[in-house]
């Protein structure tokens, strides 16, 4: 059985084909005006498996010829995000609130809480036992903090959207970002950069603020036992790396009002900056535990279990982002 996903987004498209509960090949491009032009371009994108928004990263695919499938092989059509409405060959359309749930879900059994940091907003999202939708909160007013703000960002430095998260952890210098807001962003790097400052030193500051803003949404809903980042973030080492420090502070308190002990503990050799944060393939402190290794990043959400341990949803090893043992 042949059934088909698409996520029309504010920012970027995606469709995804599975056979039978399994995955069978998927793409993303970036959304056009004319929604059905984009729906139609995201199904072409993913028989071609193209994708290249965030570089190319990928999952791994089966080895079958897919370029053949078309819209009439499908047995099922579901749409979501923001145009799921006017997908005009969809059999349902559901909230992108409850995919990201049995997304999640599929990826991360057991799964109970969710950060999405999408184009234009963020979402923090608790998980239902059965993979429903719990309890979710939004920053939908604002488009600070969120992937626009960051693209925004991006552009007045001229630094590749892709490329902004390593950049910003070779840092060598603590500049607080002003604003969080996306229509003084640009201004605020702009005038960063007049005054000589290190493109690499701006972008430290724009991650920390961004990833401060995004951990504060999911607080809201309880970062849980299980929680997965999902979202263009999951490409962006420089920011996840910062949600795990944020979020494991935020769990060590939580801890330690239980009367529970948390450590911090970095693999040895690598290099801490005077703040305690291990900067060498990934940050830590304040009540998270660390140990980093190197993979190969997909863009795929990031789960964090009871135990600790950061690994790809997929179960495959990634790159570019971290993978947290004990």
């Amino acid at each position: 059985m042949l059934t088909m996903g698409i996520d029309v987004g504010s920012r970027s498209s995606k469709c995804v084909i599975l056979d039978d509960g399994e995955l069978l090949t998927y793409g993303t491009i970036p959304t056009f005006p004319d929604i059905d032009k984009t729906a139609h371009a995201v199904v072409e994108a993913a028989v071609k498996r193209q994708t290249g928004l965030w570089g190319e990263y990928r999952m791994e695919l089966p080895d079958v010829d897919v370029e053949q499938l078309t819209i009439e092989d499908m047995d099922y059509i579901v749409s979501t995000g923001y145009g799921r409405g006017v997908v005009p060959f969809a059999d349902k359309s559901i909230t992108e609130i409850s995919c990201h749930c049995r997304g999640a879900q599929w990826f991360v059994p057991g799964v109970s809480s969710i950060l999405d940091v999408g184009g234009q907003d963020s979402k923090g999202i608790r998980v239902g036992p059965d993979g429903e939708v719990a309890d979710f909160v939004m920053n939908d007013k604002c488009a600070g903090g969120t992937g626009r703000f960051m693209e925004i960002v991006a552009e007045a430095l001229d630094v590749p959207l892709s490329e902004i998260g390593p950049l910003s952890l070779q840092s060598t210098k603590e500049l607080p970002f002003s604003t969080t807001c996306a229509a003084f962003g640009r201004g605020a790097a702009v005038t960063m950069r007049k005054q000589g400052e290190a493109k690499e030193d701006i972008l430290a500051g724009l991650h920390e603020a961004v990833a401060r803003r995004v951990t504060g949404i999911v607080q809201k809903v309880g970062i849980a036992d299980k929680f997965v980042i999902s979202g263009g973030i999951g490409r962006n080492v420089g920011l996840v790396s910062r949600i795990e420090e944020f979020g494991g502070a935020a769990r060590g308190a939580d801890d330690r009002r239980r009367g529970r002990r948390s450590d911090v503990r970095v693999r040895p050799g690598e290099e801490e900056d005077r703040r305690g944060r291990a900067r060498i393939g990934g940050l830590a402190r304040d009540g998270a535990q660390s140990r980093m290794r190197s993979a190969v990043s997909v863009g795929q959400p990031w789960a964090r279990s009871r135990t600790a341990r950061w690994r790809s949803t997929s179960g495959s090893p990634l790159s570019t982002s971290a993978s947290w043992g004990e």
